[in-house]
C-alpha cells in the first residue's frame, strides 16, 4: 500500500511542524573573522520566506516576511554569536537575541544583548519562525 503526503500547496508549506521562515544575517563585520559568504555589515545569508532584513540600530534588526502569518502570535526565536577574538581573546562568547518584539503578520524585530543588558551588534545572527501562514 502507498501513501501520498502533501507538504506544499501553491508554494505554501502545510506541515504545522516546520519553520515558516528562517534566515541568517551578519550585523557586525570584522575582516579577519567573517566567512566569505558574509563579506560586509548587513550581509544576508540563506533565508526562507524573508523579503528583507534591516539593521535598524545597535543590536537591533527588523525582518520582513514574504508570505504573511495568520496573526502575530507565532513563535519567533533569534540567536546570535559574538566572537571571542573581538572581546579580548577570551574565546567564543555567545549571546541570545532574547528580545523578539513588534511581531505583526508581516514582520518582527530582534534585539541582541548580553546577560548584563548591554546592547551590541551580533557577529552572526539567525532566526526561525513557527506558526501558521495566512
Amino acid at each position: 500500500m502507498s501513501n501520498i503526503t502533501v507538504t506544499n500547496v501553491n508554494g505554501r508549506d502545510v506541515d504545522a511542524g516546520q519553520a515558516k521562515a528562517w534566515g541568517s544575517f551578519m550585523q557586525w563585520y570584522q575582516a579577519d573573522m567573517n566567512p566569505p559568504e558574509y563579506p560586509s555589515d548587513g550581509s544576508i545569508g540563506d533565508t526562507l520566506n524573508v523579503s528583507s532584513i534591516m539593521d535598524i540600530g545597535t543590536g537591533h534588526i527588523s525582518c520582513s516576511l514574504t508570505n504573511v502569518m495568520v496573526n502575530g502570535k507565532y513563535s519567533a526565536n533569534c540567536t546570535t554569536h559574538i566572537s571571542g577574538a573581538s572581546l579580548g581573546g577570551y574565546g567564543p562568547q555567545y549571546s541570545d537575541m532574547a528580545s523578539v518584539f513588534d511581531k505583526t503578520t508581516t514582520s518582527f524585530e530582534c534585539s541582541n544583548c548580553y546577560a548584563n543588558g548591554y546592547v551590541r551588534d551580533g557577529f552572526f545572527s539567525g532566526f526561525t519562525i513557527h506558526g501558521d501562514l495566512a
